[in-house]
């Protein structure tokens, strides 16, 4: 398989080519020079033949800071790692001195280089070509990322650069990768926490909020899903406050991020233990819950001492004799009480504590998603909840499940969908679907996963008279 990287200085258009070239609105595109930060990449088959494209940072301008220089390691590690790099270039603007220093870097690489002067689309851009070709990389192609106009010619170029090494990637048949996204407010170590379980740095780490901007997929080595699936793990903006998105930028960002939970199989939300659970921690655990995704706790920063944690409400004596680990769970839970049967791990991203938890509390909820529920225990679960709490009786009638049954797409990693089929779904109770939703997920072991009900009437009285 052929790896690409796209490079150039910021604000060239790489990450829209990029997009452009995968087919897909992947990769974080605005007019903010410096957007992209993480590499960013993506897997696509051209004229039937697979292709890893990988979207960088801008680089060739001078090193601003501790965060800036990061950005050019991460780029300069996917150059490296890259068999052919797609140097893109801004053709209205033609030769930049920036242009001339990155000629120079890229050239020491010894791989493929292939210049895509984008923004080609007016006539005036037309002479610029002849800048680019003297970079000893030969002419520039002309696309316009905006428009697609020229990408196909850029697709061929790219293919013809380098003989395909024959890994034609997973077939047909194969199940795809089960997706985690990690999601959290700014600076709640998400990034860290992958870093961590990946065992490298792959995202990008600071103590400046709002490092990451885009949704990062990360693969995961070695792991593997239900059976024997590949893992690929999503990094994901940190999501404010509305009120305290400051741009369009910001709003983008978590944009992006909601659409990585959507995307999501399943979603691990990281709470900071110095804060406990705050309102948008509630907000971002009612998007997950909103698109019916399963949910693991994970709770950063517990390697900090007792103090620096955010300390549990103590309302009496007997609560002070609960261990404070335990009572900082029940706080969790109660905070989070649409979402009280989700597991929840203590870990510390910077110390490596609690990983081998998190992946097994992860995992068991992959594995539960992938598992058929039988038909015999459900409705031996639904016949033992109608015993120990009759539904409450409506208009003189009371609900009546008479069978169950649940339907489960294999590979899909989808929340179980159970149909069943009563006397009239119009009697049932939101307290009494509560309870039969807790017994249900209890005694089946489907901790953490949504149950999504729909109910078929079998009786349905007439419309009465006045």
């Amino acid at each position: 398989m052929i790896t690409i990287a796209v490079v150039g200085r910021p604000n060239v258009g790489k990450s829209l080519l990029f997009n452009r070239l995968a087919r897909r609105d992947i990769s974080l595109v605005h007019d903010q020079p410096g957007v992209t930060r993480d590499t960013v990449t993506t897997q696509c088959r051209w004229h039937g033949r697979p292709v890893t494209l990988v979207d960088t940072g801008g680089i060739g301008a001078p090193e601003g800071g501790s965060l800036d220089a990061m950005v050019r390691r991460e780029a300069e590690f996917a150059m490296g790692a890259a068999d052919v790099l797609l140097w893109v270039v801004d053709a209205r603007e033609g030769m930049h001195p920036l242009d001339a220093a990155l000629a120079k870097t890229l050239r020491r690489t010894n791989k493929p280089v292939v210049i895509a002067a984008n923004k080609a689309d007016e006539e005036r851009c037309l002479y610029l070509d002849h800048e680019f070709g003297t970079l000893g990389y030969g002419e520039a192609i002309r696309v316009s990322a905006a428009h697609g106009l020229g990408v196909r010619a850029l697709v061929d170029a790219l293919l013809g650069s380098m003989a395909d090494p024959g890994d034609q990637g997973p077939g047909p048949g194969e199940a795809r990768a089960i997706r985690w996204a990690v999601v959290g407010r700014p600076n709640v170590g998400k990034s860290s926490l992958i870093n961590c379980l990946v065992g490298s740095r792959r995202t990008l780490v600071s103590e400046v909020p709002g490092t990451t901007r885009d949704a990062v997929e990360v693969p995961m080595p070695i792991a593997r899903g239900p059976g024997g699936t590949s893992i690929l793990l999503t990094d994901t903006a940190g999501m404010r406050k509305r009120t305290r998105i400051k741009d369009s930028l910001e709003a983008r960002m978590t944009a992006r991020s909601v659409h990585a939970i959507n995307r999501a199989d399943l979603c691990v939300l990281v709470i900071d233990a110095t804060d406990g659970v705050l309102e948008q921690d509630r907000k971002i655990a009612g998007i997950i819950q909103a698109a019916q995704k399963p949910l693991v706790i994970a709770v950063n920063k517990w390697d900090l001492p007792q103090a620096a944690r955010w300390q549990p409400p103590v309302h009496a004596k007997a609560v002070r004799e609960v261990p404070f680990k335990r009572r900082f769970e029940q706080t969790v839970r109660g905070d989070l009480f649409f979402f009280s049967h989700a597991p929840i791990v203590f870990v510390s991203a910077l110390a490596g504590d609690g990983m081998p938890a998190l992946l097994a509390s992860v995992g068991r909820t992959a594995q539960t998603l992938a598992t058929p529920i039988g038909t015999p225990a459900l409705n031996k679960v639904i016949q033992d909840a109608q015993r120990r709490q009759p539904p409450p009786t409506r208009h003189g009638r009371s609900f009546r499940i008479y069978y169950a049954t649940a339907q489960q797409e294999p590979g899909s990693w989808r929340p179980p969908r159970i149909i069943g089929f009563c006397n009239d779904e119009r009697l049932l109770a939101d307290s009494w679907l509560a309870f039969l939703d807790t017994m249900v997920r209890d005694e089946l072991h489907l901790a953490g996963i949504p149950i999504l009900w729909k109910w078929r009437g079998r009786e349905r009285p007439g419309p009465r008279g006045d």
